[in-house]
């Protein structure tokens, strides 16, 4: 779930788990970058520990941020004036863009423990369009039978990748894949869950730069009994307050509702039952209180009821934020409306409006002419000489040069990594030089911005040109 509005606002001034800013003295563990890689369960990057005390160091590993990645080894000590190396081993199959995953470590001298957080970055990509492929069931019948989508697989740098077999999937979402590979069938089946649920399905892929995606799958799947809402929004959960919350239930059949056991997951806090006002036999209200020791930040987690009368259970959802008393509050929209202005975007329209920022990021990336001087002196080499410029790159990551035999391809990636972005005030321009060309051949060649996020997106049409 996306938290928006004053919630995602204060999230980030409260949320927990920084580093800490006392690290022991003598003591440096430099961030490790891991590069540019394509969707993987595994990824390495070692931490370099240096200890430049006249004592030595021993440095233990906590609880990494995502609980699929580790740190090895579990303990290390460091000699004095020595070196020593910690190996990050991440799961990025879900990230997107530039991405980073923390470590808790604890630095012990014999006299106190230091424990703060180290950090691995990178930028992932992949091989679809969409790094962040999601199907929105929205709300799903489950009375009025099977609920089914189809996901397409799209993706212009592989337009030949195709789907092989399904590698992971919950055991209630019934998954088929197209004869030709490039589309799945997803359907909710009759065991569903009476929640909302946000699962991942894995397919294998015939891409041997990427043997597998992911993709996200939402859906509000509602039985015979039902919450008045789920997702249930606590909203801004403030230091001091009562922090108590009605969820409606009631049973769609108009039957008698009969409640068993009630419990909270992921979230500090107790449940309690009564009836509705006014009362009402198929209607039953669960009374959620969060607890006063409820860790600050992202409130994340979820009610489940037992339903005797159905042998099943109903799952509702929890989203919201925890925050101290006097935690100041800012209003997302009104921050947007400010970002935008100082884009240079109409009045009213928003960065984050349907279609404003796909249009602010058209407009930005769009090829200008003498937006700034062309460099002095081309790449060396002989070959094809590739020139573009931009006006505006705060959201880009770089740009990557495709080039085939054909002018409808295949067109087959030449830069690895991507040509990074400069990001100079007024824009910037660029050269890239292909000296692979063989004299005389023709070629034809087009150029992809690559933002932040990890979405690629055309900056040219295909450009013929015969190497000399």
């Amino acid at each position: 779930m996306f938290l928006t509005g004053p919630l995602l606002a204060a999230l980030m001034s409260a949320a927990s788990g920084s580093p800490s800013d006392s690290p022991v003295p003598g003591v440096a563990i430099p961030e490790c970058d891991f590069g540019e890689k394509y969707q993987l369960r595994h990824v390495t990057c070692d931490f370099v520990v240096s200890n430049e005390n006249d004592t030595p160091r021993t440095i233990t590993v906590g609880k990494p941020a995502y609980p699929s990645d580790t740190l090895a080894p579990a303990s290390v000590t460091v000699a004095a004036h020595g070196t020593a190396k910690l190996t990050a081993t991440m799961d990025v199959s879900l990230d997107g863009g530039n991405t980073s995953h923390a470590f808790a470590v604890t630095v012990r001298d014999g006299k106190k423990d230091v424990t703060h957080d180290i950090v691995a970055r990178g930028f992932v990509e992949s091989v679809l369009d969409d790094p962040r492929e999601a199907i929105d069931f929205a709300m799903v019948d489950l009375m009025a039978g099977p609920a089914a989508k189809t996901y397409e697989v799209k993706s212009d740098e592989f337009p030949g990748v195709r789907l092989t077999g399904v590698a992971d999937k919950p055991a209630y979402l019934n998954v088929s894949i197209s004869a030709d590979g490039h589309a799945a069938a997803l359907t909710f089946g009759a065991s569903a869950p009476w929640s909302y649920v946000n699962e991942i399905v894995r397919f294998k892929t015939d891409s041997t730069v990427q043997p597998e995606v992911a993709i996200q799958i939402e859906a509000d799947l509602h039985g015979d009994v039902v919450p008045d809402s789920n997702p249930y929004a606590l909203g801004l959960v403030r230091q001091g307050n009562a922090n108590e919350f009605a969820i409606r239930i009631t049973d769609r059949s108009k039957k008698a509702l009969h409640l068993g056991n009630a419990s909270v997951e992921g979230v500090k806090g107790h449940v309690t039952q009564s009836a509705c006002t006014p009362k009402a036999d198929d209607c039953m209200l669960l009374k959620l209180t969060v607890a006063k020791d409820q860790p600050f930040g992202q409130l994340h987690g979820r009610v489940v009821v037992d339903l005797p009368d159905y042998k099943r259970q109903l799952g509702v959802n929890l989203w919201g934020i925890y925050v101290k008393k006097d935690t100041i509050v800012k209003d997302f929209n009104e921050e947007s409306a400010k970002s935008a202005a100082a884009s240079g975007l109409p009045p009213g329209q928003s960065v984050g409006a349907d279609g404003g920022l796909a249009k602010a990021l058209h407009a930005a990336t769009a090829p200008k002419e003498d937006v700034t001087p062309a460099p002095a002196a081309p790449p060396p080499g002989h070959g094809p000489l590739v020139r573009w410029a931009v006006a505006n790159e705060d959201l880009v990551h770089g740009y990557l040069i495709y080039r085939a035999d054909a002018e409808n391809g295949p067109f087959a990636r030449m830069t690895t990594p991507a040509i990074p972005a400069d990001r100079t005030a007024g824009g910037s321009s660029y050269q890239w030089r292909d000296n692979e060309a063989v004299t005389g051949r023709t070629y034809w060649y087009y150029i992809v911005t690559l933002f932040n996020d990890g979405k690629k997106q055309r900056l040219s049409g295909a450009a013929k040109v015969v190497a000399k």
